[in-house]
């Protein structure tokens, strides 16, 4: 499994070549970039739709035609490039996650129930008190496993960190 997210790296890549490579003096690199960039920003924050990578895949082939100058097409290939690895960008828009783990907004921490010794190192550590659960009581027999909150968790990592058991998993 890559664990370069290319859509990610195709965001970095364009916000740099926005701020610092594009001479600005042909309308469709101009354009043609802050549209790339506001698919690719929608991809990773989990909005993307069907059409985005058909769209990318136009605006791409559009600035290979159509600048003026080498860094607008090099800027194309790269997108090319980015595009050939269309899984990624599928799972970005259809299951709305990021294999790589490098898209915040797409990944989520669960815990593995059938891992976890309800030990409430997770608990303890998490700042937002997003896992609950209550550590486990030998006489008690309705011990449940601890749970993570997705919508208050801020996917900081550090119960994953102290877990000794392995039992929470990023998904």
């Amino acid at each position: 499994e890559n664990k370069t997210c290319q859509v990610q790296k195709s965001l970095e890549f364009f916000s740099h070549f926005l701020q610092d490579k594009m001479c600005g003096k042909c309308l469709p690199c101009m354009y043609g970039t802050e549209q790339i960039i506001e698919i690719l920003q929608k991809l990773i924050q989990g909005e993307g739709e069907e059409n985005d990578t058909h769209l990318l895949r136009l605006i791409s082939s559009g600035l290979e035609e159509t600048v003026r100058c080498k860094h607008g097409r090099d800027a194309a290939a790269v997108l090319t490039s980015s595009l050939l690895f269309e899984e990624q960008y599928q799972e970005h828009w259809e299951e709305k996650r990021c294999s790589s783990r490098s898209c915040e907004k797409l990944t989520s921490y669960r815990v593995i129930a059938e891992k976890c010794t309800m030990c409430g190192l997770c608990k303890e550590i998490c700042p937002e008190g997003a896992v609950f659960g209550e550590e486990y009581i030998p006489y008690l027999a309705d011990n449940e496993p601890y749970y993570i909150e997705a919508n208050k968790c801020s996917k900081c990592g550090r119960c994953l960190e102290v877990c000794p058991e392995g039992a929470i998993e990023v998904v």
